[in-house]
């Protein structure tokens, strides 16, 4: 499990506008050449060789063109992603339209067509009231543009559950922006079952882990009993003590609450517990007992 971490420079989300469509991207400056007016298609001559003869790639280059999208966008895009060649060109030119209308900069839009084409076959009208949810979060532009970004299958899957997830999420990680970061560092707060996502915040502020390390750590996309048994198998080396809100110095000798939940278990197991991966191993097995066992006596107990 490992967590991304993006954080966008500061720009205002409705002042950035311009700025964005001039953000630098994932090519060179040496690549990236002045467009031709959007009445002219044309490209380096390897290039078109390549695609000309399929029916849609000059129809999705003349769109790409007249929203000013980089020279080489859709051949890199292309080369990424096979499926944007399918894209419907006339759909390609009403999604580029409403992202442009919501603020969406250059960067953004080609990210979605090259990371997440499917975009293209969402419904105007799903797109659109996602778009507008999305701009009513208040997490502020740079986490926005972070999020969507970093995980472009989200921007046609905001719903008014996914809104409603927000205000159950404030309880636990306090601010708009500690919400942002869980969402950017672990999507799956939006979308899994509240009552598995409570479990796991509900444990974490038991044993006084900051709403804010819970939001950058990544750990929200492990299950309940994966973050359990990685702080009880520091516990047990010694590696981990409880944490103690009134004696932070204290807390500062605890390995970061990043590299226990978002690294892999050999990366857990050598760098952060200094215990062999088969001594991990070994623990998560008897301790899923321990943990099966202690929910048979809860049950056992409500019955």
């Amino acid at each position: 499990m490992i967590c991304r971490r993006f954080l966008v420079p500061g720009l205002s989300f409705c002042k950035q506008i311009s700025l964005l469509k001039h953000a630098p991207c994932r090519t060179s400056v040496s690549k990236i050449n002045a467009l031709q007016s959007s009445s002219e298609v044309s490209i380096d001559g390897n290039i078109h060789a390549k695609y000309e003869n399929h029916p849609n790639f000059k129809s999705l280059l003349s769109v790409a063109n007249s929203y000013g999208l980089h020279r080489n966008f859709l051949v890199e895009a292309i080369n990424s992603n096979e499926n944007v060649l399918s894209i419907d060109p006339n759909r390609m030119d009403e999604v580029a339209s409403q992202l442009t209308k919501f603020g969406f900069g250059i960067n953004l839009i080609e990210n979605f067509f090259t990371q997440y084409p499917e975009i293209c076959k969402t419904p105007k009208e799903r797109l659109n009231a996602s778009l507008l949810l999305w701009s009513e979060t208040k997490f502020g532009d740079n986490l926005l543009y972070a999020i969507l970004n970093a995980h472009p299958e989200l921007v046609d899957k905001f719903d008014s559950r996914s809104f409603e997830r927000i205000r159950y999420l404030m309880p636990y990680l306090e601010k708009n922006k500690n919400i942002a970061l869980a969402i950017l560092n672990s999507p799956n707060v939006l979308f899994e079952a509240w009552d598995t996502l409570k479990a796991k915040l509900e444990y974490l502020n038991s044993i006084n882990i900051m709403s804010e390390k819970i939001a950058t750590s990544g750990g929200l996309g492990l299950t309940l009993d994966e973050i359990k048994t990685r702080f009880e198998f520091l516990k047990r080396a010694g590696v981990y003590k409880d944490v103690h809100p009134k004696k932070r110095m204290l807390n500062k000798l605890n390995p970061k609450i990043d590299k226990i939940l978002s690294t892999s278990n050999e990366e857990f197991a050598r760098n952060v517990a200094r215990l062999s991966l088969a001594e991990f191993e070994t623990f998560t097995e008897l301790y899923e007992r321990e943990l099966e066992k202690e929910d048979y006596e809860d049950n056992e107990y409500d019955d």
